[in-house]
């Protein structure tokens, strides 16, 4: 057989090998990973008091939790590195010295070895557009919207999909590697050239233009009338660019190109587990909805010993999104002296609640004033007493049961 003829053989069955090992894939991670390290953080809190961190998991990629906690760490000490399945009783010995606790496991570990009284925190969730008749109508009665496609407009910013396979290496090199590591720093993911080029393949290369030059663009797949998102950037990563509407010309446009296309949504891709999230809220306001990721292959089991001031403080600013009895709820924090009111609840409702969510359960220190009614889908929480081990998750357990 002459090389081009195995070759083309070769690429036929590729598809069939990529699904084989995602399939793989989770049993590989648990596998892999099978001893972790187990680490204290102390500093300031985002309270302005001293903190400690319980953190098990491999660095770079379990810090994202312990990164929300701290304004300043400032000492790490390393306690052991211990086998996945003894790691429970290790954190159940050493955990009392710490304010929380955040463990980065595989999902097949997960579910078979720690108990319910940790929150399951997938390490990412996705975004999903169910397309509009009129991309236009997205930004009626949104004001960011209308000044984004002002910005949009006022850059003489325009649009052009290609196809052709020349144009790939100009956008991986030149775009889409720099953003992303500019944007996420040490925990940066970089696809793979060759997995992007194949998902190109079946899709293309959305580019924004300014005079002529090439200055972002947004590589997607179209299967089955969806847009998959898999890629984007603009030249050389330079925020400047961002500011002067460079990606919201992307999202503008690509829902554009799906609408033409005939497609029923667009999947825009990972966004960290988090309700304050620049870049969830960023996507929010286009209309996304958010959802569990199938191919997100970790979670942050996170803990506490008691809801003190820098928890409160920790989930005030860190809204996170956990796995509940039917998809995804949120947790969150109000604080107050004193019983916190109606307005106080609306207020945190109305800040952070996002389509896709199935709960959002608000926690205050000072408990709720009487008689108080929820917003639609929240759960108004009182803490347990300071001082006491009493685990919260226990609680949205019990409530998820009688709902």
């Amino acid at each position: 057989m002459t090389l081009p003829g195995l070759a083309r053989r070769t690429a036929a069955y590729l598809p069939r090998l990529e699904d084989a090992l995602r399939r793989c894939y989770p049993v590989a991670l648990a596998c892999a990973n099978w001893r972790i390290p187990i680490f204290r953080l102390q500093g300031i809190t985002r309270a302005g008091c001293p903190g400690t961190v319980l953190v098990a998991g491999q660095e770079p990629w379990v810090n994202y939790l312990p990164s929300c906690f701290f304004s300043t760490v400032t000492a790490r000490e390393l306690l052991e590195v211990t086998p996945i399945w003894l790691a429970g009783r290790s954190i159940e010995r050493l955990g009392p010295s710490a304010d929380l606790t955040v463990m980065r496991v595989d999902r097949i570990s997960s579910a078979l070895l720690f108990r319910d009284d940790y929150l399951a925190v997938p390490a990412w969730v996705k975004m999903v557009l169910p397309v509009p008749k009129n991309p236009l109508d997205l930004a009626r009665g949104n004001h960011s919207l209308q000044g984004d496609l002002r910005l949009i407009k006022r850059g003489n910013l325009q649009a052009q999909v290609t196809r052709e396979d020349s144009s790939f290496t100009f956008f991986y090199e030149s775009l889409y590697v720099p953003f992303v590591r500019r944007r996420h720093a040490e925990l940066a993911f970089v696809r793979d050239a060759y997995w992007l080029r194949r998902r190109c393949q079946k899709g293309g290369i959305l580019w924004i233009t300014c005079a002529g030059e090439r200055i972002a663009g947004m590589l997607f797949e179209e299967r089955r009338r969806v847009l998959y998102l898999w890629a984007e950037g603009v030249l050389d990563g330079d925020p400047k660019l961002v500011k002067r509407g460079a990606i919201s010309a992307l999202h503008f446009n690509i829902i554009d190109y799906a609408c033409r296309q005939g497609c029923h949504s667009v999947d825009f891709g990972a966004v960290r587990p988090c309700l304050g999230d620049g870049l969830l809220r960023y996507k929010h306001k286009w209309g996304m909805t958010i959802t569990q990721k199938r191919d997100n292959y970790y979670d942050f089991l996170v803990r506490w010993n008691e809801w003190n001031k820098s928890v409160a403080a920790f989930f005030l600013e860190t809204p996170v999104l956990y796995r509940s009895s039917n998809g995804l709820s949120a947790l969150t924090s109000v604080v107050a002296d004193n019983p916190a009111t109606e307005a106080d609840g609306v207020r945190a409702h109305r800040l952070f609640w996002t389509d896709g969510v199935e709960r959002l359960s608000i926690v205050s220190p000072s408990g709720w004033e009487q008689n108080i009614r929820a917003p639609a889908h929240t759960w108004l929480l009182d803490c347990p007493s300071p001082g006491t081990t009493v685990q919260i998750r226990g609680l949205i357990g019990r409530l998820e049961n009688l709902g």
